[in-house]
């Protein structure tokens, strides 16, 4: 008898609404994989959770899979599809209209740069908190390295009698917002799917803002402005290298850099830290190796790669030496996972080959001065040159 085999909500997994757009999806993978993986979380059920967020990621990230997996959502879940008028007004709940449509003049006064008007909007408790002066300077910072496109509003929760922000709100409702954003410097357009609550004061929508302190945020977006309009030392190194390495397929240096500027972005937008693990590989003289090195170089990298998280991003720096950028990973994580791995690796070197591998790793957590010091000092404890050697091979080059 055919067992029958159980379905699993992928949403609800993720914990994604299940109209969320694919970077939202992507978000919510990482911040579990960060929350979950074994290598960090102790908790007995860990690892059977992350192979369900693995398995629900990889239906969900794909455009086709996950089409034919909405098919199957919607027959097991009593929801039906979101009409056209659903969108407009939400998920069917009465709502205000002049709840939504405050909303959405304060969006598109932000995206005019009319920010008085948009503090105007603000609550009362906001306002006692908030200047004026300080609203519109980090709203002014924001404008210079992002611009807001088309977006859209729908109702997501509603509240009443609900305690936030030090005050207590008779009716609240909570928005979701989906929004285009481009990126200032380089054109690039990304969305973005977030919340957003207004309350009622004496009859009257406002906008709840999250913050009462703006400082750290005006200073965060003026130097992000600051570095973006510099020439960058990853720019002047990345025009002197390729992006990929022939022999194992994985980025090299140049690779590394600019993904390590993606990360360096991203923590001073969100704070999200992220650490770097420098694996060097050590070998006997030539003459005393029975297996050809560029074999064991290529195993191990794609050892590697099998052994670290999807969102973790693994480059080979030098002929016998691996950097891996662990996202949203602090040192002490980033300790247990480098560790983890050079086992794996030992233990397999000598299952496969017979060999007896010497493995010098390098840990560094980035502070928020410089990515390119925080490779370099990994590199350092790691006894490794940041510098690509072409020992007996050669990268080759790859139009992006």
């Amino acid at each position: 008898m055919t067992e029958m085999k159980i379905w699993e909500d992928y949403y609800h997994i993720l914990q994604v609404h299940h109209d969320a757009e694919h970077e939202v999806i992507e978000g919510a993978y990482r911040r579990l994989c960060k929350k979950y993986h074994p290598d960090i979380n102790c908790n007995a059920h860990a690892e059977s959770k992350i192979k369900q967020i693995n398995a629900a990621y990889e239906v969900l990230k794909d455009k086709e899979k996950r089409k034919d997996y909405h098919k199957q959502w919607l027959k097991n879940n009593k929801s039906t599809p979101l009409s056209s008028n659903t969108w407009k007004n939400g998920f069917g709940q009465p709502v205000d209209d002049a709840a939504q449509k405050i909303l959405n003049t304060y969006i598109q006064a932000l995206s005019n740069k009319n920010f008085v008007r948009a503090y105007e909007m603000l609550s009362n408790y906001n306002q006692k908190k908030v200047a004026k002066e300080d609203f519109v300077e980090w709203q002014e910072a924001v404008s210079k390295l992002y611009a807001i496109g088309h977006f859209e509003t729908k109702v997501f929760k509603v509240h009443s009698d609900i305690y936030l922000k030090h005050v207590v709100c008779k009716k609240a409702i909570e928005f979701e917002i989906r929004m285009s954003e481009k990126n200032v410097q380089n054109g690039k357009i990304s969305k973005y799917q977030f919340t957003k609550t207004t309350i009622n004061e004496n009859g009257n929508w406002k906008i709840l803002l999250e913050y009462d302190d703006l400082k750290l945020l005006i200073n965060k977006f003026k130097y992000l402005y600051h570095m973006n309009t510099q020439s960058s030392e990853i720019e002047q190194l990345s025009k002197l290298q390729i992006k990929k390495n022939e022999l194992t397929g994985l980025l090299n240096q140049k690779g590394l850099l600019e993904e390590l500027e993606k990360e360096k972005n991203r923590f001073l937008r969100y704070r999200n830290t992220f650490s770097i693990a420098v694996l060097s590989l050590r070998f006997p003289p030539k003459d005393e190796m029975v297996f050809v090195k560029k074999d064991i170089i290529k195993y191990a990298a794609y050892t590697i790669q099998q052994y670290v998280r999807n969102t973790d991003i693994v480059a080979n720096i030098t002929n016998d030496s691996f950097a891996i950028i662990l996202t949203e990973t602090n040192y002490e994580s980033a300790k247990i996972a480098a560790e983890n791995v050079c086992k794996i690796l030992k233990d397999n070197f000598i299952t496969y080959y017979n060999y007896k591998v010497v493995i010098r790793t390098g840990i560094q957590e980035h502070s928020g001065r410089d990515e390119v010091e925080t490779l370099k000092t990994a590199c350092y404890f790691a006894g490794v040159e940041s510098h690509d050697q072409n020992e007996g091979y050669e990268d080759v080059r790859l139009e992006m």
